[in-house]
């Protein structure tokens, strides 16, 4: 299909900056509903003609589109759609965002060329051609270059971190799989031999088992996998995961369904505690993305690609070869954030730290590979990504601090997936060592000494928590609950009002240990009684009987469970609402209630008193002066305490 005229003259320089590109018809975009724009029996032909046009109109992405003629012709945007935070990727272009103008209607594309153009080798186009078969010799070295590059020129991706602090070296996994090195022979036969064994590099494997797990090491079968483990016993990610390994040059794989004895539970234990240092110490992380099950594997069929347009680059630097090439645009099919982020690889509660504390990663998606390390992201289609954000969560760096990290952290870990739910506290024990080695801070149950305030103030994100049928934490902690929690940004800037500790014994409890449920909080602060309205909070019009000008409200629309808090007065008329509350339980637990005051908000107006953030709590049955947690709230005006004396109370 040929192009017009304007599109004839496109050129990268136009591309990094905002391209307005007339349509030559002249059409006026209206909108109701959503669905995709396939239909071009109204489209004039002199729009219908361009290749370009085309492939815009096809694939811009919106509300549903009603085209009508107009004197004025429409105005499309094109934006380059460039990170520039990694420093190790050119700043050329390697996607761009179509946006029509004063419409909410958007597409995205892919830019590339081949690595031997002029249009790559000077810079202007950095993105490349998506390979058709991720197993292909092109696929494998690309994936090569990315680990090389880490290692020859990221210090940062180095062993200096995450050296044992007591004895100064790394340690090895109990068990690793020898799939040795060429020559060998192409079916991934490979023997389970003994971690101290095994010095050198080791790879990782992350993935998703699925239902079940066809092949693992059990104490009926240990025996034998120490003698040999042959390749059609393995499930397809797993065979995978072994040519991967030798492909990227490396004699030793970690699989935990192999390498740790699943139905010996002292040994899942212990090895479940040093998870996160597995993944933390291996050379290289393999990731299974594009699957559901151990079944899926690593090198999944790509689609085909066939509404691709080519393009003519000339260079237009002074003094520059007047050499003419190709590049070509075609719309974005699978991006990192589309495809990775939203697998079900990504949903399991494992998956994050081992994502997370992996010093460089591999992630065999479903359109293309990608790769991450501890600076930057890129895919294989050039596209660099930046770098990803959790992996700084330890770091006093980050512009809000590692306290408020953590809690973000917790917000993406709590909307995963456990098979488990015991596992709740074991999925993020290595990131809570990690934390600790980088900051020094303590830990307990989920949760940091340091900041005891600012982490208590957690709470259920719908509405839709569930208590589990045993106790696995105690219940001051997000852990205690199933369920997605979050913390509101205006608690971080809060002033503590109380204080609180753990004692030292309890401090690092592993989530094995009996006595981390009945683990408690000293709080010295400020408890006065309250109540619960009959019925949940509905705020229309600002007609709930709150000043809601004085309140940093929930979103009340996502928490059926919200209810307003009664003040504890003796009168019998209607108790006045001094505030709101989130009940953990929603209303399956019965007052009467207490509220903590843990911290002051600074209301932004000095006409107004600041608000009290509170946690609500339970008297423990016949216990003087024990609780347990059951819900968060906030109390209008901070004044409500000035007569409320402090004491001593404990939170188990």
């Amino acid at each position: 299909m040929p192009l017009c005229k304007f599109c004839q003259n496109i050129s990268p320089e136009s591309l990094t900056a905002e391209w307005p590109h007339q349509l030559a018809s002249g059409l006026e975009v209206t909108s109701s509903g959503y669905e995709h724009l396939t239909n071009f029996e109204d489209i004039p032909a002199s729009a219908r003609s361009c290749a370009m046009c085309k492939l815009l109109l096809d694939n811009l992405k919106g509300p549903t589109m009603k085209l009508k003629p107009h004197r004025k012709p429409h105005s499309i945007i094109l934006m380059s759609d460039t990170h520039r935070s990694s420093q190790t990727v050119p700043c050329g272009v390697a996607g761009i965002t179509a946006l029509v103008k004063n419409s909410d209607l958007r597409a995205y594309f892919h830019l590339y060329t081949l690595p031997d153009f002029p249009a790559a080798l000077s810079g202007d186009i950095t993105g490349r051609q998506i390979s058709s078969d991720p197993g292909s010799e092109e696929s494998i070295q690309k994936v090569l270059s990315w680990v090389q590059k880490c290692c020859e020129g990221h210090s940062e991706c180095g062993y200096d971190d995450v050296m044992d602090r007591k004895d100064g070296f790394r340690r090895y996994p109990s068990r690793l799989l020898d799939v040795s090195l060429p020559p060998f022979d192409k079916s991934p036969f490979c023997v389970l031999v003994d971690g101290k064994e095994a010095p050198g590099h080791y790879i990782t494997l992350s993935y998703c088992w699925g239902k079940s797990q066809a092949l693992r090491t059990l104490k009926s079968n240990l025996s034998k996998h120490k003698k040999g483990i042959q390749a059609d016993e393995m499930p397809k990610t797993l065979q995978d995961a072994v040519i991967a390994t030798r492909n990227l040059g490396v004699r030793f794989l970690w699989i935990d369904a192999l390498c740790i004895v699943q139905d010996d539970s002292s040994e899942w234990t212990s090895e479940a505690l040093h998870m996160g240092r597995i993944y933390q110490n291996s050379f290289c992380t393999i990731a299974a993305a594009g699957s559901d099950s151990s079944d899926g594997g690593l090198y999944i069929t790509r689609p085909s690609y066939n509404d691709v347009v080519a393009f003519q680059y000339t260079p237009k630097a002074a003094g520059s070869v007047k050499a003419q090439s190709e590049f070509f645009i075609r719309p974005v099919h699978h991006t990192l954030l589309n495809r990775v982020q939203e697998s079900t690889w990504n949903s399991r509660g494992w998956i994050l730290q081992e994502r997370i504390l992996s010093r460089r990663i591999v992630l065999f998606g479903f359109g293309q590979t990608f790769f991450e390390c501890q600076r930057h992201s890129i895919g294989e289609d050039g596209r660099d990504l930046g770098y990803y954000e959790h992996k700084r969560f330890g770091n006093k760096a980050l512009p809000q601090g590692e306290d408020w990290g953590w809690c973000l952290l917790v917000e993406d870990y709590t909307r995963r997936v456990l098979t488990e739910p015991r596992d709740k506290l074991f999925a993020v024990a290595g990131l809570a060592s990690n934390m600790h080695l980088r900051t020094g801070k303590k830990y307990c149950a989920g949760l940091w000494c340091e900041r005891l305030p600012l982490h208590t103030l957690w709470y259920g994100q719908d509405g839709n928590m569930k208590r589990p049928p045993f106790k696995r934490a105690p219940s001051w902690s997000w852990a205690a609950m199933d369920g997605a929690v979050m913390w509101e940004p205006w608690v971080l800037d809060a002033r503590d009002r109380c204080e609180m500790s753990i004692l030292e014994q309890f401090h690092g409890l592993d989530p094995s240990s009996p006595s981390l449920p009945d683990t408690w909080i000293e709080i010295l602060g400020q408890v006065t009684p309250v109540g619960r309205s009959d019925y949940t909070l509905f705020i229309e019009g600002k007609k709930s009987g709150l000043d809601c000008s004085m309140l940093y409200l929930i979103d009340i629309d996502k928490h059926t469970r919200c209810y307003a808090l009664l003040a504890n007065t003796k009168s019998d008329g209607p108790r006045e609402k001094i505030g709101w509350a989130v009940f953990d339980e929603g209303d399956h637990v019965d007052g009467p209630f207490v509220a903590a005051y843990v911290s002051e908000n600074n209301v932004d107006n000095s006409k107004k008193s600041n608000s009290a953030n509170v946690i609500i709590l339970k008297a423990l049955q016949d216990q003087s002066g024990q609780f347990e947690r059951v819900g968060l709230g906030e109390i209008i005006s901070s004044e409500w305490f000035d007569n409320v004396p402090k004491e001593s109370i404990r939170i188990y």
